[in-house]
């Protein structure tokens, strides 16, 4: 699976997630106006792969619809391009979703270790540092 998440925009602050079909990832995030940016980068377990494509899964990515609608104010652009399928949500639709916070969740997860430059054990727990 190839994946790609970006929530936000440089302007609001925004989280990226990029994996590719051999594990490969890369992290970014950022405060508004591109504020303390951070990255990081690594190669997924296969445990997280897991954890990952399960969430995709629960939430439908790969038959998911975008966002019809206007964006709402102060609202956030959402991008998930699962293989080569991108679709686009507002952040407030995709709150509907279901499933599509956990995948979130799980994307966070994710940036929050890749950023930290740690491994995940077994179970998907951070490992003690």
């Amino acid at each position: 699976m190839i994946l790609r998440y970006q929530r936000g925009h440089e302007m609001s602050g925004y989280l990226r997630l990029a994996v590719d079909a051999d594990g490969t990832a890369e992290a970014t995030s950022s405060g508004r106006g591109d504020l303390d940016r951070r990255s990081g980068s690594g190669t997924l377990t296969s445990e997280q792969g897991r954890r990952l494509g399960d969430a995709v899964d629960r939430a439908g990515l790969r038959e998911l619809t975008g966002s019809t609608r206007n964006i709402g104010d102060d609202e956030v652009p959402i991008v998930v391009s699962v293989d080569s399928r991108e679709v686009l949500l507002w952040a407030e639709d995709a709150a509907a979703v279901p499933g599509f916070g956990e995948f979130e969740s799980t994307v966070r997860d994710l940036v929050d270790v890749l950023l930290a430059g740690s491994a995940e054990d077994d179970d998907g727990a951070p490992a003690a540092q």
